[in-house]
Order: structure tokens, then C-alpha cells, then sequence
């Protein structure tokens, strides 16, 4: 700004000494007693007690028992005219911090029903001193506006719901969770008009994006508490834990269960490979031996005696993380043969080439 200044009074001179710019002496004089009077106004203002008028929204804490106020209904804004000097009024905008009122405090004879028993009325003289105790120092209390606090209390009831989180994340290539997602706390209590909470099942979180995501972050996320809802908590905190992976592969034979002692069952093929992600830290870890596939003969019943192909069962993986677990071939093609001891004339089933 001070340069921008110098290089203005640096042109009006190079002007002036060159014919291009005459001052107006009248001008000038003119315009300092415009700048004194102006000076002199403020200070006359500052130094002076001026009334204005203080823009609150209100909320309301300590309820009866067993009550909510209804925001919707009830009074929310009020207008605060008070007195100070000018000078703490300089630079005073826009709404104020919101005035908290103690309904604890209101005397009983201070309360009015309205049309609804459910409506209260509270004339603004019954909280003058919680106000007064609230305005900024130097601050004094004249009229409210409007002059009457309208209340419409609800049933309230308690609800724990979980807490959901609503993001949109992308990872970078060969990267994924750790763990899972975790948020805490994980659920919170709602307090509410009993209307309004047994239609809440869950409390979202507010929208998040990661895009190519490749290292842990922690992040506290506000809650998207809906209207005229109190929740135990107004953030929860984030957790994700990365890693890098890469993919294995094992080959594994196929066992065979419930196959009766009347009959054998021979499956083609007879070893199947399963493939999935690991992390880093893990690889090599997830021997063979970790792993067992199966075959059901159980699942032939209901079949017809046309072969069929028998599918490929997990049954038991090590706890290391895998993800994106994949089979091949995930069925088998089998043929079943009659044992001669239960009949002496063997029947062969063959499986259909595929």
C-alpha cells in the first residue's frame, strides 16, 4: 500500500513540475477541513453513548425432565438493543455469539401456557440477568425484542445409533486398507422429539473424498446431526491404515467329503490353484498348508444322473489379511465308479468333457 502511495505522489509531482498538473489551493484547504471535521465527528461519536440494537440467535439448555424444545416453533432470534460508547461499537458486526438461555433458572411464575399445553411463554424480563451476564463488557441492557419467548416443548426420548461414514475413496495402484475403516466413536446417543428420533436408524458423517490414497490418515469428521436433534457428540475420529500389496498364488489338491463307502469319486482336476492379495509384510507367509479346498458330495444330491461339474469349496485360510481370494478352476468335473464289494456288476459314471 505505502509503495502504491510513493509512486502516486511521485506522478502528481512529476506533473506538477511540468506544467501538466496545477493544484487548486482552494481545493486543498477545502478538503482538509472536510478530513478535521471528519476526524472530529469520530472522536465526537467514539466519546459518546450511542444506543444500537444486537443481532442473538438463542439456545436453550437444561430442559424439564423428560422435554425438548422444538426449534422449528420456537423462538430462535432475538434483538438486543443496549447502550455503549461508540468507540466499543467501532468495528461490531454482523451477529453476535448465541445467547444461551437456562431454563432452569426461570422461576415458575414466569411461565405461561399458550394455546398448546405443550407451548410456553417466558416474558423477557425473566431472563434479563442471564442476558446482562452475556453481553460483551461495557455493554449495557436496554429492551429485547420480541418481548415474549415462545417455547413448544416435545417428548424427548434416548436412541443409540451407529455411525456411518460417507466418503468416496480411490487407492493408488497396488495399495488398499491395512485394516478396516474404522471411525470412533463407532455409535451415539441422539436426544430427541420422540417423532422425529425413531425415524433416525444411523448418523452420517460429513462427505469426505480421498483420490489415490497411499499413506495412513487420521481425520475428525464433523457429524451431520439432523435438525432438532441432540447428539452426545458433534465429531468422531477417522482412521486408515494403508498398505502395499501384491498377489500370490498357491496350488492346492482338492479333498473329497461325505462320499458314501458304496461308491468312489475321482474329480478332474484333481488340484486347483487359488490366488489372492497380500501385503507386503505378509508375503511368502501364506504357505500351502494354510489352505484347504474341498469337494461335497452332498452337493450331487438333487442333481440328475447326467455328469455335472461339483464346485470348489474354501474351507480353511490363514489370518493374514488375504483379500481378492479367486479359485481355478472353481468346479471339477468327476466320475463316479460302484464299488464291486456293494455290487458285482460296477457302473461308471463319466463326467461330460468340457
Amino acid at each position: 500500500m505505502s509503495v502504491s502511495i510513493k509512486r502516486f505522489c511521485r506522478i502528481i509531482r512529476v506533473l506538477y513540475l511540468k506544467g501538466r498538473f496545477k493544484i487548486n489551493r482552494k481545493l486543498i484547504v477545502y478538503m482538509v477541513f472536510v478530513v478535521i471535521s471528519a476526524i472530529f465527528w469520530f472522536i465526537n461519536k467514539t466519546g459518546s453513548t450511542i444506543t444500537a440494537q444486537l443481532d442473538y440467535d438463542v439456545e436453550y439448555f437444561n430442559f424439564p425432565k423428560d422435554k425438548l424444545v422444538l426449534r422449528q416453533s420456537s423462538t430462535s432470534n432475538v434483538k438486543i438493543t443496549v447502550t455503549a460508547l461508540g468507540a466499543y461499537l467501532v468495528g461490531l458486526h454482523g451477529k453476535m455469539p448465541p445467547l444461551r438461555i437456562d431454563l432452569s433458572k426461570i422461576e415458575s411464575s414466569a411461565w405461561e401456557s399458550g394455546a398448546d399445553s405443550t407451548i410456553k411463554l417466558i416474558v423477557a424480563d425473566a431472563i434479563k440477568s442471564q442476558i446482562e451476564n452475556q453481553l460483551p463488557l461495557h455493554f449495557k441492557y436496554v429492551d429485547i425484542n420480541p418481548d415474549t419467548i415462545c417455547l413448544e416443548f416435545g417428548q424427548s426420548i434416548l436412541k443409540k445409533v451407529p455411525v456411518v461414514l460417507d466418503a468416496e475413496i480411490s487407492y493408488y495402484q497396488q495399495f488398499r486398507n491395512a485394516k478396516p475403516i474404522s471411525v470412533y466413536p463407532d455409535s451415539v446417543d441422539i436426544l430427541g422429539n420422540i417423532k422425529i428420533v425413531d425415524t433416525i436408524n444411523e448418523i452420517k458423517t460429513e462427505f469426505l473424498k480421498i483420490k489415490d490414497l497411499q499413506e495412513n490418515i487420521t481425520r475428525k469428521l464433523k457429524l451431520n446431526t439432523p435438525e432438532g436433534i441432540v447428539c452426545s457428540n458433534v465429531y468422531t475420529d477417522l482412521n486408515i491404515e494403508v498398505e502395499k500389496f501384491t498377489e500370490q498364488i498357491v496350488e492346492l489338491s482338492v479333498r473329497q467329503v461325505n462320499v458314501p463307502d458304496s461308491v468312489t469319486m475321482r474329480i478332474f482336476p484333481p488340484t486347483v490353484t487359488v490366488s489372492f492379495n497380500v501385503g507386503w509384510k505378509n508375503y511368502g507367509r501364506a504357505a500351502s498348508d494354510m489352505f484347504s479346498v474341498l469337494v461335497d458330495y452332498k452337493d450331487l444330491v438333487g442333481q440328475s444322473v447326467k455328469p455335472n461339474i461339483l464346485p470348489v469349496k474354501l474351507l480353511r485360510k490363514p489370518d493374514l489379511g488375504l483379500s481378492d481370494i479367486k479359485i481355478k478352476p472353481e468346479g471339477v468335473e468327476y466320475l463316479i465308479e460302484q464299488n464291486s464289494s456293494f455290487n458285482d456288476s460296477p457302473i461308471e459314471i463319466f463326467a461330460e468333457k468340457k
